[in-house]
């Protein structure tokens, strides 16, 4: 049986978020600045822990992003440019994305510790 991994996405004018889980890990990518979080979602229920910059996590990551660019691939999204993600403009209006966070997949700025790095 293969493994299960659901994967999604967000828009928001020139601003998009994709992400996939397979209920253990999230990876998380943001088109804009080309930012990648990942969270253990066992342990970090509230996903205050970005993980996608620790090599013991590469696997994970490189799983779930290997999946997530497959499925957007099929889409043809715009986010995906030579079978990798493209990035735009990292200059953020953190009030904006702030108020525009329903589904609060957006990690730290649910906590409002913002998108600004050093997580």
């Amino acid at each position: 049986m293969a493994e299960r991994i659901v994967c999604g996405e967000c828009s928001h004018d020139d601003d998009t978020t994709v992400f996939a889980t397979d209920g253990r890990y999230k990876y998380v990518y943001y088109y804009r600045g080309g930012v990648e979080q990942l969270f253990d979602i066992a342990k970090d229920r509230e996903n205050l822990h970005n993980l996608a910059h620790l090599a013991q996590y590469d696997e994970q990551k490189a799983r779930l992003r290997t999946r997530l660019l497959e499925y957007l691939t099929g889409f043809e999204r715009s986010i995906v440019a030579d079978g990798d993600f493209a990035s735009g403009d990292p200059t953020l209006d953190e009030k904006a994305l702030h108020a525009r966070n329903p589904w609060a997949w957006r990690g730290p700025m649910r906590w409002g510790q913002g998108y600004g790095g050093g997580w």
